[in-house]
């Protein structure tokens, strides 16, 4: 009874709640139950969607807006994950994808923020060469122009600093302008915190953290848990 007693007190003081708002990254939801369980883990107050993948854009981002509204989910983002090796150009692809969620989903679903993901890097030019750098970070730049020269826009940037440095050349490489904007990194070690947060490519404070990968998490296929300390 004893040994009992200790081990639920054991596992009970191993519990770490942290302050801040919780929130989800996903993609292909289709059901309003899913939607609606994240919403009650944790009391989730936003939520992103790939809305652009590979310069297609995801035939359910309007839904999963929809959805995540009616369940009251008070922030609704979308992400853009680019596609440089693609013929179309950053701004092409960004309007592309602005414009058919301005033009096709419900009004007021979605918040009004793109996250810049450059967190596949797979989709990048191969850098074997410091030409190839070069393009990238030319890429890279005017994607971020691109963004910022959107109207009614606002914009944040989803970076890994080891993707970051395969893509540009180096965590050093700095653009100015894309270090006035929110910075959401992701180490998935199950802490939502920014304990372990080293600065890269200019942005020496981060916004937001993917900390958590799960899977079938509310019966989605793949859902990553996110922390900031305010959204």
């Amino acid at each position: 009874m004893f040994l009992a007693y200790l081990l639920i007190v054991c596992i009970v003081a191993t519990v770490v709640f942290w302050d801040g708002m919780y929130g989800w990254d996903t993609s292909g939801v289709e059901q309003q139950a899913i939607i609606d369980c994240l919403k009650d883990t944790n009391d989730a107050q936003f939520i992103t969607f790939t809305g652009m993948y590979y310069n297609d854009v995801s035939e359910e981002i309007c839904g999963e807006l929809s959805m995540s509204a009616k369940s009251n989910i008070s922030k609704r983002d979308i992400k853009f994950s680019p596609c440089p090796t693609c013929t179309a150009s950053a701004e092409s692809q960004l309007n592309k994808l602005v414009s058919y969620v301005n033009s096709t989903c419900a009004a007021n679903t979605w918040s009004g923020r793109v996250w810049l993901d450059m967190n596949s890097y797979s989709f990048w030019p191969a850098p074997w060469r410091d030409a190839g750098y070069i393009a990238n970070q030319k890429w890279y730049n005017e994607m971020v122009d691109a963004c910022l020269g959107m109207s009614a826009v606002e914009c944040g940037c989803v970076l890994l600093s080891h993707n970051y440095k395969y893509i540009v050349g180096s965590t050093t490489y700095t653009y100015a302008p894309a270090t006035s904007l929110p910075l959401w990194y992701s180490s998935t070690n199950g802490e939502a915190n920014f304990d372990d947060f080293t600065a890269f490519g200019g942005f020496t404070k981060p916004y937001a953290k993917q900390f958590l990968y799960m899977l079938n998490e509310c019966g989605g296929s793949v859902v990553y848990q996110d922390w900031a300390p305010a959204w």
